[in-house]
């Protein structure tokens, strides 16, 4: 379960938990301070981008789900343990801001970064209001650790109201 994490990660965890030398332990305390294995779902239609972005998640020790389409994703989601969601807004059927504004509006307080190559002020402003926790741009994506802080800071989140929630985040909002 080793795994790196990254500087904001690190100060997140020492904020919550203490300072903590993992290299040392060998376990990434991350999944310590969650107490399961935080999930990130893919939602893209791509196959490159999908395996790309599945690779960098697993390097950093998380589990990665990924699937062509919102629908994929909607009959497949089961809330359990940490997550979030990394969605393209752009997809056959129902593009990534219908599935968010789904998301919203039955619930669903699963952390929503929104990640897409072609995004203009309306669209990223309807983004934003339809309550993304996040809107990244693919040409930036992969560039000094942006997709991957975002990841964190979602998961994070994603822990933390699941701690405040209780154990009814485990049973299905669909």
């Amino acid at each position: 379960m080793g795994g790196r994490v990254h500087k904001s990660a690190e100060s997140a965890i020492e904020n919550s938990i203490g300072s903590v030398s993992y290299g040392r332990i060998g376990v990434n305390p991350v999944h310590c301070q969650m107490r399961a294995n935080p999930t990130v779902f893919i939602v893209d239609d791509d196959p490159s981008v999908t395996k790309t972005i599945c690779a960098l998640v697993e390097s950093e020790g998380l589990a990665a789900q990924a699937f062509g389409t919102a629908e994929e994703f909607l009959g497949a989601h089961e809330p359990t343990s940490p997550a979030c969601l990394l969605l393209d807004v752009h997809l056959p059927g129902m593009s990534g801001l219908e599935l968010l504004e789904k998301l919203n509006a039955e619930g669903v307080k699963l952390p929503v970064i929104i990640i897409t190559g072609d995004a203009d002020a309306a669209l990223v402003a309807r983004i934003r209001q339809a309550g993304a926790f996040e809107f990244v741009d693919k040409s930036t994506a992969f560039r000094r650790g942006v997709l991957i802080d975002c990841v964190w800071r979602a998961l994070f989140l994603d822990a933390d109201n699941q701690h405040e929630r209780g154990p009814a985040r485990g049973q299905s909002h669909f």
